[in-house]
């Protein structure tokens, strides 16, 4: 779906909100290579896209845990499926329905939080349900529901996952969890049409 960069900012200030913790919260990542040493071949990482700065070229940026920081989040694109909403269809009408599957990744620095173990938890209460009414209204979009599916909270399953070539470098404070979440966005597609084509 072309505007889940904006449902997942919407996550993200929802969440900052609710859990009133510090933290960087990233956007819907992608993969990057880097070469892992003079003998080994390259490794992924996850990274973001870096356009902050109008004074250097706009890059890929590395994501991975830093002592420095309480909490470290950014989400990935897993699917985008999509369909006629026969529903809400009527007429000439042309709704669709997109079910996107995301993934939230979350690691916690346990030095500074306390109780980071209840997390997981927590976020999943803190998501929203769906986008706000304003943010519908910009988007054309008919609605756009969020829902949590499941959790994946082995941190060594989801570093294998995030860093498949790289060396465990999680700390015993460190913990790391995943959270996969559906996003359901019915809208026109005459109306869409209209944004991404001008």
């Amino acid at each position: 779906m072309p505007f889940n960069d904006s449902i997942v900012t919407f996550i993200n200030q929802s969440l900052k909100k609710c859990l009133l913790l510090d933290g960087k919260f990233h956007g819907i990542s992608t993969i990057i290579a880097r070469k892992k040493n003079a003998a080994a071949p390259l490794e992924t990482i996850p990274g973001i896209f870096q356009s902050e700065s109008t004074n250097r070229p706009k890059e890929y940026i590395s994501i991975a845990p830093d002592d420095k920081e309480k909490m470290i989040v950014y989400h990935k694109a897993l699917t985008n499926t999509y369909a006629l909403d026969k529903n809400n269809s009527y007429g000439d009408g042309y709704n669709y329905k997109c079910t996107s599957e995301m993934n939230m990744i979350v690691w916690v620095n346990g030095s500074f939080i306390s109780n980071a173990e209840q997390l997981e938890s927590v976020f999943i209460h803190a998501m929203p349900n769906r986008i706000s009414p304003e943010l519908s209204k910009e988007l054309n979009f008919i609605n756009s529901i969020i829902t949590p599916l499941s959790s994946i909270m082995d941190r060594l399953v989801v570093f294998r996952q995030e860093y498949p070539q790289s060396d465990f470098f999680l700390k015993p404070q460190h913990y790391f969890f995943s959270i996969r979440y559906r996003i359901e966005t019915t809208y026109d597609k005459r109306c869409v049409d209209k944004c991404l084509c001008g």
